[in-house]
C-alpha cells in the first residue's frame, strides 16, 4: 500500500509538470514597441505606444511599464503626471507636462498570473525617450511652404523686370532708328559720346571745386591804353 501510494503520488507530480510544460509552450505572446520616440517641450505631452498579441495563455493578464533614466529606474506607478491607457491588444504609456529629465528608456512588460502554474512575463525590446528643448531641424512644413513662396515671388518679380527692361530698350532703340539720317555708325558714335559724356560729366562733378579757376582779366577805364602804334 506504501509503494502504490508513492507511485500514485510520483505519478500525479509528472502529470502536473507535463501540464505545466505544454502550458507554457503553448502561450506564445508577441509584444511590439517603437526604438526611438523625440518629443519637444512644447508638445507638452509624450505618448508611449505597445502593441501586444498573446495565444492560448492561462491566467489573468497584467501590463507593466518599467523606466531606466539617469538618475533612478524601476516600475512605473500611475500618478496625475504619469497615466497608462490600455486597450485590447494596446498599451499606452501617458506622460504630461514633460521634462528634460523623462528622458531615457521606457519597456512595455505583460504578464499572466496562473492561478497554479508559473507567472509568464514577456517584454518589449524598450523604446528610447528624448525630450528635447529646441528641434534640431529648423525646416518645418510650414518653413518649407514660406521658403517655396518667397522663391516664387523672387522669380516673379525677376521675370516684370526683365520684361519692362527689355521692353523699354526696345522703344528706345525703335525711337533712335526712326530719326532721319540713322545709320549703325551714327548709334555707335552716338552710345560712345553718351559714354565720354557721362565720364566727363562726372568727373568735372567730382573735380570742379578742386581745379583753381583763373583770375579774369579786369579791363579799368580810368588807365588810358594806347591801342595805336607809334610811328
Amino acid at each position: 500500500m506504501m509503494v502504490n501510494g508513492w507511485i500514485g503520488l510520483t505519478l500525479k507530480h509528472s502529470i502536473s509538470c507535463c501540464v505545466c510544460f505544454l502550458g507554457v509552450r503553448s502561450c506564445t505572446v508577441s509584444v511590439d514597441q517603437a526604438e526611438f520616440l523625440e518629443v519637444l517641450l512644447d508638445q507638452v505631452t509624450a505618448n508611449i505606444s505597445c502593441q501586444y498579441t498573446h495565444s492560448v495563455c492561462a491566467g489573468e493578464k497584467k501590463i507593466y511599464w518599467f523606466q531606466y533614466l539617469a538618475s533612478k529606474h524601476g516600475e512605473i506607478k500611475q500618478s496625475d503626471r504619469v497615466t497608462v491607457k490600455s486597450e485590447d491588444g494596446n498599451t499606452i504609456l501617458k506622460i504630461n507636462n514633460t521634462r528634460v529629465q523623462d528622458s531615457g528608456i521606457y519597456i512595455c512588460g505583460i504578464a499572466f498570473l496562473g492561478s497554479s502554474g508559473p507567472t509568464l512575463v514577456f517584454t518589449g525590446r524598450g523604446t528610447t525617450l528624448t525630450i528635447r528643448e529646441k528641434p534640431d531641424v529648423m525646416v518645418t512644413p510650414t518653413n518649407t511652404v514660406l521658403i517655396v513662396l518667397c522663391t516664387l515671388l523672387i522669380l516673379y518679380c525677376i521675370a516684370v523686370f526683365s520684361y519692362y527692361f527689355i521692353k523699354t530698350k526696345c522703344r528706345i532703340w525703335k525711337a533712335i532708328r526712326n530719326k532721319p539720317g540713322f545709320t549703325m555708325g551714327a548709334a555707335k558714335t552716338f552710345g560712345t559720346r553718351s559714354v565720354f559724356q557721362a565720364i566727363a560729366a562726372e568727373y568735372h562733378k567730382k573735380y570742379d571745386r578742386k581745379t583753381p579757376k583763373k583770375n579774369p582779366v579786369v579791363e579799368d577805364e580810368t588807365i588810358y591804353q594806347n591801342t595805336q602804334d607809334l610811328h
